[in-house]
């Protein structure tokens, strides 16, 4: 799992602008897409099993008291995250996560996509 933190200017926007995807891609062409890290939040925490017991994502187990703890810290953390919209004439830090462990040094191209929008545009060069 990767992350990324997108700094989302609206300071010149008409509408509040709500951060779907990032693409990202290196000097061959591979794409890199990131989504809100409140889609994977869920994947931390502890899960209640078939077998009555907590688990972990890795399938350790993990005692009721603990597991009921990271679960309310998933959730507040989940809450947080779940609305990535940048008000008109705002400024904000976007948290958004991929399933790609393995990222380049460097990014050549980068490109946004935010919610209701048909299509990507081209965003500010990576750094």
């Amino acid at each position: 799992m990767s992350y990324l933190v997108a700094e989302v200017d609206n300071r010149k926007g008409t509408v509040p602008v709500n951060l779907y995807s990032v693409s990202v891609f290196d000097a061959g062409g591979r794409r890199f897409t990131f989504s809100s890290v409140a889609d994977v939040i869920h994947s931390w925490g502890p899960t209640y099993s078939y077998d009555f017991g907590w688990q972990m994502g890795d399938g350790s187990a993990v005692d009721e008291a603990v597991a009921g703890k990271l679960k309310r810290e998933a959730t507040d953390l989940h809450s947080a995250h779940v609305n990535a919209t940048v008000a008109t004439a705002g400024q904000a830090n976007v948290v958004l996560a991929s399933s790609d462990a393995q990222l380049p040094a460097e990014f050549v191209r980068v490109t946004v996509q935010a919610f209701g929008m048909d299509m990507e545009v081209e965003a500010a060069p990576a750094s």
